[in-house]
């Protein structure tokens, strides 16, 4: 009978790490949050003092950029000659801070009653109930260490994949087959994708990139027309959310420049707890964390399905409107091997009889 992960180990010492965390995380949480609360009353200081004098005091660059800083991998570009990155913090913090605060963002909070962006509006779905065999759960033995990987990257496709298959259900259910399946093959996901951004501080020219496991397109990929960007945690030691902001600021400014919609998701995870980010046209940033708790995680992933149903309403936004048939967008006209795709093929040509692929 083959054996679980972590099941040869020693409990003794698993006990013993597991009590030294637990009493040193409680003093770490307290610190952490003065320091939270601290680095907020600083930013709004600086926030009205910017507002009042634009010329003499400079936006701050937000809690919340400030861990998304180390996240980017910066590259300083030159005429015919190769990018040389230079992401060490002697080098790339002050450059970062500029591109940071050339954004324009503000970090909100939304209360009780206005919850914003985050008002959760979709209702349960069946399948996950259907699937629960499958989906993680609080309380579970979860791997430890190198097995820890391999266990949330095994998870994720099944969340992005159910969370596909409902969208992609509701949408056929409002529009009929033959009117959504434009809309299905424009609004995928792709998954292993590199965001980046050039910019200039004087007379140079950079290139911030940051690496993620899925982004959601909806449009045309030469406009960045992509509303949510997910990372999921690499390693049970980490746990950094600012790297799904990280790569938001990225596609912020590509559209910002473009003057186009800004809008834009981004979410970590490691398919238990959801942490979520948004960014608005406004450039109001917020964030929402779903965590401990079965019930917590589900509505993580509720809000993951309204964020992939917001993806079709702006697909349908970019073709619906205009008379004249519009060009095709990249995924319309071909596939990639990161194209994540099938599971709603499939789905449908079992429940409708229909071709969507």
């Amino acid at each position: 009978m083959s054996q679980g992960p972590g099941q040869n180990d020693n409990p003794r010492p698993r006990n013993i790490r597991g009590r030294a965390k637990r009493i040193f995380s409680g003093p770490q949480k307290v610190a952490h949050r003065i320091y939270v609360l601290a680095y907020r009353g600083y930013e709004r200081t600086f926030d009205h003092l910017h507002e009042a004098f634009p010329t003499t005091f400079r936006a701050p660059v937000g809690e919340l950029l400030k861990d998304a800083r180390p996240h980017l991998t910066l590259f300083r570009l030159r005429d015919n000659a190769p990018a040389v990155e230079i992401t060490s913090p002697a080098e790339s913090t002050r450059i970062i801070n500029f591109f940071m605060r050339s954004l324009g963002l503000r970090h909100v909070f939304y209360g009780v009653e206005d919850r914003g962006p985050w008002q959760l509006g979709v209702q349960p779905f069946p399948i996950l109930i259907c699937g629960a065999g499958e989906m993680p759960y609080r309380g579970i033995d979860v791997p430890e260490g190198n097995d820890f990987v391999g266990y949330v990257a095994a998870r994720m496709p099944f969340t992005v994949n159910i969370v596909q298959r409902q969208a992609a259900r509701s949408l056929i259910n409002a529009l009929g087959t033959d009117r959504a399946r434009q809309f299905l093959r424009m609004t995928l996901w792709e998954s292993n994708q590199i965001v980046s951004a050039e910019f200039k501080r004087g007379e140079t020219q950079y290139r911030l990139q940051c690496q993620t496991n899925y982004v959601l397109w909806y449009g045309y990929k030469r406009n960045w027309d992509l509303n949510l960007i997910i990372i999921h945690q690499g390693r049970e030691e980490e746990f950094h959310p600012a790297r799904a902001l990280a790569a938001m600021t990225l596609v912020y400014h590509r559209r910002q420049t473009a003057d186009r919609d800004r809008e834009i998701w981004g979410l970590y995870t490691n398919s238990l707890q959801y942490y979520y980010f948004h960014m608005s046209t406004e450039g109001q940033y917020s964030a929402e964390y779903y965590a401990n708790g079965e019930g917590r995680m589900f509505q993580g992933i509720r809000m993951l399905l309204q964020i992939y149903a917001q993806g079709y309403q702006l697909a349908r936004g970019l073709k619906e409107p205009s008379i004249k048939p519009k060009e095709p967008t990249e995924l319309e006209i071909a596939r990639t091997p990161e194209t994540v795709h099938e599971p709603v093929a499939l789905v449908f040509r079992d429940e409708y009889h229909a071709d969507l692929g």
